[in-house]
């Protein structure tokens, strides 16, 4: 179960995505300097897209342009992580906005 932030970022993995969120590891270490916690452990892309379901709950308004911006984007995971989850298999999204 994911949200997606106003960056683009998904569960701690913010844009540029580093190509270690892409590989073997499970888990790295990501770091901020737009959030209050700075430092931040984060499940890896491989172990995210490998999840038996993947939803995505977008209840806030001010996501919506960013989720539609990601959508019709040409960029790739690196910058839109959310597509490296969505990339395999099925995604289900629950919007309230």
């Amino acid at each position: 179960v994911l949200g997606i932030g106003t960056d683009g970022h998904i569960g701690s993995l913010f844009p540029p995505v580093p190509k270690e969120a892409f590989g073997t590891r499970r888990a790295i270490h990501t770091t901020t300097t737009v959030h209050e916690t700075f430092d931040r452990i984060a499940v890896t892309i491989p172990p995210l897209h490998a999840a038996k379901e993947q939803i995505f709950f977008l209840s806030h308004p001010e996501k919506k342009p960013v989720w539609e911006e990601m959508m019709e984007s040409s960029e790739g995971p690196e910058r839109w992580p959310a597509k490296g989850v969505m990339a395999f298999g099925e995604t289900t999204v629950v919007v309230l906005w």
